[in-house]
């Protein structure tokens, strides 16, 4: 990590277990849920619970690859998001010459791109399954086949990428830092780019004078403290409004989006935002004042 940077980066650096045992377990891994993904094609007739198991498999090898990355000291975002695209293409691979195999009775194995396209083709042509009582055939059929490829492989690489790049690493220490402190909720931010721009100058009274609050408001302001406990040396700070919505089940859905994410700050500043606001349970003693001790009265003499 270069430190005159005003936002952590990782330093791309693979080393060699994670350029060999990174491509090789993910590919062991896409063959297997490829095969899996096949029979679950084949054999769950519901079209919703298809889709979800393409999202699974795509879901699970992305997370996978992400956590392969940090085992082997990956950090190299781009490098994730190769393996997580061509992870992604041997699950789809797998699954046609999979399910291709069982619908021809596992007479024959159709190996080749070129074999497995012209099989495509015949089957596309009658159609193989329905929805809603309708067959899709031709041109719909390889629409819905092309959107399910996309998904695998855009999903296993986006997670891939998108949680390594979210984690930061400690070059000193040679260790992914988990530690975290959250500060939330706060009232919102009223001009978000005014705010982002004031911490770029290394100005947070903004931010400081921004209130806890004790009720459920449905926008908010998050703030995220990430250090390296091991060197204190390490300290970032990342800001986001936080959005709660009702969702058509009546469920609440609850996004964020970063005003600011992984700013460089140094210890000073760390310790600053992280004790300027008490906590939930130090506001409401301080707001109460302490009951003294009251003493009943004496009960008056009868001499």
């Amino acid at each position: 990590m270069n430190v005159v940077q005003k936002y952590y980066t990782h330093s791309g650096a693979i080393g060699p277990a994670g350029l060999i045992l990174l491509p090789l377990c993910s590919a062991v891994l896409g063959v297997i849920l490829g095969i899996a993904h096949a029979y679950g094609a084949y054999y769950i007739p519901y079209v919703y619970l298809h889709f979800l198991i393409t999202l699974g498999v795509g879901g699970i090898l992305g997370f996978v690859i992400y956590q392969l990355a940090k085992a082997t000291k990956v950090r190299n975002p781009a490098f994730a998001l190769v393996v997580g695209l061509l992870a992604g293409a041997v699950i789809v691979y797998c699954s046609w010459v999979t399910w291709l195999r069982i619908i021809f009775a596992y007479q024959i194995w159709i190996l080749w791109p070129r074999e497995i396209l012209l099989a495509i083709q015949v089957l596309a042509k009658e159609g193989v399954w329905s929805i809603f009582g309708t067959t899709p055939t031709g041109i719909t059929l390889y629409v819905l086949w092309a959107i399910e490829a996309t998904l695998i492989i855009g999903l296993t690489g986006r997670i891939a990428w998108q949680k390594l790049k979210a984690t930061p690493f400690c070059e000193r220490c040679q260790r992914w830092i988990k530690e975290k402190d959250t500060v939330s909720p706060l009232e919102p931010v009223a001009n978000p780019g005014i705010l982002k721009s004031q911490l770029e100058q290394h100005l947070y009274d903004d931010l400081t004078a921004l209130k806890r609050i004790d009720y459920v408001s449905s926008v908010f302001t998050r703030i995220e403290l990430t250090h390296c406990p091991a060197c204190n040396t390490l300290y970032l700070l990342t800001v986001q409004v936080v959005t709660i919505t009702a969702t058509k089940s009546n469920e609440a859905k609850t996004t964020a989006r970063d005003i600011i994410r992984d700013f460089i700050i140094n210890a000073a500043v760390y310790d600053l935002l992280k004790n300027h606001w008490p906590e939930p349970n130090e506001l409401q003693t301080e707001a109460t004042p302490a009951q003294e001790d009251v003493v009943a009265p004496s009960p008056p003499s009868t001499s």
